[in-house]
């Protein structure tokens, strides 16, 4: 059974490492967006600022919905596999990071 376990995490921990590139991309505009506006650094003179507000709607709705049930998954198999913490924290990690790193690589 602790076997099923570690293949369910595995699974959705790769699924939301895809889902997160995209809201996490708008994110990173945004925060070079901010940057520019705050400081005064011209970073991008392409970027339109009304698509940087609805980029910012969209990472802010997404992130809403993708971080508890991350959370949730996450924490309802850890109490399940009885694993180190440190253990489980380490393969979270490496397979949020796998398809975080599949979906820029399929990307291209």
């Amino acid at each position: 059974m602790k076997n099923y376990y570690w293949i369910v995490s595995a699974i959705v921990n790769y699924v939301l490492g895809i889902v997160f590139v995209i809201p996490g991309g708008f994110l990173f505009i945004f925060i070079l967006y901010l940057l520019e506006e705050t400081v005064g650094w011209v970073i991008d003179p392409t970027l339109e600022p009304d698509f940087l507000l609805g980029a910012l709607f969209f990472a802010t709705i997404t992130g809403l919905f993708y971080f508890p049930i991350l959370i949730v998954v996450n924490v309802f198999i850890y109490k399940r596999l009885l694993a180190k913490k440190y253990l489980y924290y380490l393969f979270v990690v490496l397979f949020l990071a796998l398809g975080v790193f599949s979906f820029l690589y399929y990307k291209q």
